[in-house]
């Protein structure tokens, strides 16, 4: 699978954690999965396509959310682009959001 996105800059957080804390990182894909890169501190945290169970979009927002499933808990994830255009943030976060729930299906043994 070729990249659709360059990696870039978003804010993350983690919707389950009772806290709202976000984090601002790098977040780029690759074959397997999304990989975000926190800008602070050399944490990075991996969201296999395998594990990923939804990708929605908050319409009238550069933000999109991601539920996944780990050792059998659900947790939800929503990241929230910073730069560029609000056009242009559209269109990246709409073909990150095709290009995640491809690679879902692959992962899943869905694709044909």
């Amino acid at each position: 699978m070729e990249p659709v996105i360059e990696p870039t800059t978003v804010w993350m957080v983690h919707l389950d954690r009772g806290a709202s804390d976000e984090t601002e990182g790098i977040l780029s894909v690759d074959e397997r999965e999304l990989v975000f890169v926190d800008a602070a501190s050399p944490a990075t945290t991996h969201f296999p396509f395998v594990d990923i169970v939804n990708v929605k979009r908050v319409l009238g927002s550069p933000v999109f959310t991601i539920g996944w499933r780990r050792e059998d808990e659900r947790h939800d994830t929503a990241l929230r682009y910073l730069s560029a255009t609000a056009a242009s943030l559209k269109d990246t976060r709409d073909a990150l959001v095709t290009q995640i729930r491809t690679a879902m299906k692959r992962a899943t043994g869905e694709a044909s």
